[in-house]
């Protein structure tokens, strides 16, 4: 059996839509990419299946997610000799409403946050030592909390395409320096090396909130994961018409079968203690922010070597979304925010209330 042969029995065992390009071009691609594609497209040139942010990504193996032939999918790519493989997966919606959900759970932040501040006003001096412990506890379990309310409240806003989307012209780089600098406090109380660079300014259209949301989401992962004596460098560059903000760090990295399912696992059914009482939708979130911004989430990932997200940011006016008049100047959402989306990172022994101050 020669190469094409080998290529066409192996790929044709694949359940996914899967297809191989080489050269810009399409080699093979199975039955269901075709059914997927509306057609055998095989010969026919790569960027009549996957969009050119995913083609020209660099990296030898890496998942992503994009619109391909009109559908949400997750990508998978793998690279040997010069042909590269890529398996695509349709989205499923969870097809859940957690509208009740989220509703009972903002009900009892309240009153979460209520308890820890009255603490420290109605506790003696005798007793302050003792019932600090339990005001980090509340503090700790509200931000946890209110981070996974905002965090599944986005997904369900991704899946249902509800999210909101308020772009206006943004100083990026101003944004991207800030939150380093808010992340850089916490980074170095667990004793890893937050580092952030930049080419120069870099303006474009862009949701502040939604782009700090998916920023904090992306160096929360990466403090979770990256031991003391650690480094993570944050980096913004230009390209091709997109900003590119990356997350790069040096910590224990994702294993090969857990890495083919970051973008999926808000559809399955997964313990909220998961992830240090989180719900592992951080990089759902990331990737429908960068897709939001007419670009894409590109991830790959070492064991033991580290983890590398690019997040690709449109420089371009938006095709959707009400385009607000220009900030003069934009600052993070503050440390409330910080907190509640580095919450999973947060220890027993953390502070809280020197970050509050």
């Amino acid at each position: 059996m020669d190469a094409a042969g080998c290529l066409s029995a192996a790929l044709g065992l694949v359940s996914e839509p899967a297809a191989a390009v080489k050269n810009g071009k399409i080699e093979y691609m199975n039955s269901a990419a075709s059914a997927l594609a509306g057609g055998d497209l095989t010969g026919a040139p790569a960027d009549r299946l996957l969009p050119p942010q995913i083609l020209y990504t660099q990296a030898e193996s890496f998942v992503t997610g994009g619109v391909i032939c009109g559908r949400s999918c997750v990508v998978r790519a793998a690279s040997v000799d010069g042909l590269r493989v890529y398996v695509i997966e349709p989205d499923r919606d969870s097809g859940r409403d957690h509208g009740m959900l989220l509703s009972a759970m903002r009900s009892n932040l309240g009153n979460i946050k209520l308890a820890a501040d009255r603490i420290a006003l109605l506790c003696e001096d005798s007793q302050r030592e003792k019932l600090a412990a339990y005001e980090a506890a509340l503090y700790r379990s509200y931000y946890r909390l209110k981070r996974l309310v905002v965090n599944v409240s986005a997904a369900d806003g991704i899946f249902r395409g509800t999210l909101p989307f308020s772009p206006a012209v943004l100083d990026l780089s101003r944004l991207c320096q800030d939150i380093a600098s808010d992340v850089r406090t916490f980074a170095a109380g667990s004793g890893v090396e937050l580092i952030f660079e930049t080419s120069g300014g870099c303006v474009c259209y862009g949701d502040g909130e939604l782009l700090e949301l998916m920023l904090l989401n992306l160096l929360s992962n990466s403090l979770l994961h990256t031991p003391p004596g650690g480094r993570i460098r944050l980096s913004l560059s230009e390209s091709m018409g997109f900003a590119v903000i990356t997350v790069a760090d040096n910590g224990e990295g994702i294993t090969p079968e857990i890495l083919g399912t970051v973008f999926s696992r808000f559809a399955s059914d997964i313990p909220l203690s998961d992830a240090g009482g989180g719900a592992g939708l951080g990089l759902t979130i990331a990737r429908g922010a960068a897709e939001k911004h007419g670009g894409a989430l590109i991830l790959e990932s070492r064991p033991g070597e580290g983890t590398i997200v690019r997040a690709t940011v449109s420089k371009g006016c938006p095709p959707s979304g009400k385009l607000r008049a220009a900030e003069a100047e934009y600052s993070s959402g503050g440390m409330d925010e910080v907190l509640t989306q580095l919450s999973t990172w947060l220890s027993d022994t953390t502070d809280i209330n020197k970050y509050l101050d």
